[in-house]
């Protein structure tokens, strides 16, 4: 059953996290938003969150007893070449698959408990500078597959990034409402 009261936790790049963080404020959420660089941004917890050291969010994101809404927005900029050993290919799959699927676990028992857990993926939109197809891909590939092995009432999709609205909506959707997706558009 949908909490009376959600919190959030808002993880990844920095203009798309702060504004999906916003848009969840708007609508009432206790957001916390999770940077690997935080500075000041007015009206919201932030967070030091450098999703490729575990180290620097787990014991806050443990302490906090998990968040009902986890928003995860892949970062672009990562220089991950299949091909090349020198690639930072390992630090994309931490950030991008390794460290969502590590907050996810971590919210697991509070989504067991209540019945009620979202969890939205902001993908980028392939063509955009920087964007990483395997880093997208992984992302798309645990929203697809995850359901199966989450707690009842609790859901998972993704959106891109440039979809606010619709990853706002997918954040809050009612128990009925899709599961495992990616939606090119808004719900």
């Amino acid at each position: 059953m949908r909490p009376t009261s959600l919190t959030a936790l808002v993880v990844g790049a920095p203009r798309a996290a702060e504004a999906m963080a916003r848009a969840l404020a708007a609508e009432g959420a206790a957001v916390t938003l999770g940077l690997a660089v935080v500075g000041a941004v007015p009206g919201l917890k932030c967070l030091p969150m450098d999703l490729s050291d575990p180290d620097s969010w787990f014991p806050p994101v443990l302490a906090a007893g998990g968040f009902d809404i986890v928003v995860i927005v892949a970062e672009a900029g990562a220089d991950a070449s299949l091909l090349e050993r020198g690639s930072d290919l390992a630090r994309l799959m931490e950030t991008a698959l390794a460290a969502p699927l590590d907050l996810i676990r971590l919210c697991v028992p509070r989504w067991q408990a209540q019945d009620w857990g979202r969890i939205v993926a902001l993908l980028p939109p392939p063509d955009a500078p920087g964007a990483s197809p395997v880093a997208a891909a992984a992302l798309t590939a645990l929203v697809r597959t995850l359901p199966r092995d989450l707690p009842a009432g609790t859901k998972i999709n993704a959106a891109f990034a440039g979809d606010i609205a619709g990853a706002l909506r997918l954040a809050l959707l009612p128990g009925d409402g899709p599961n495992g997706t990616v939606l090119p558009a808004a719900v």
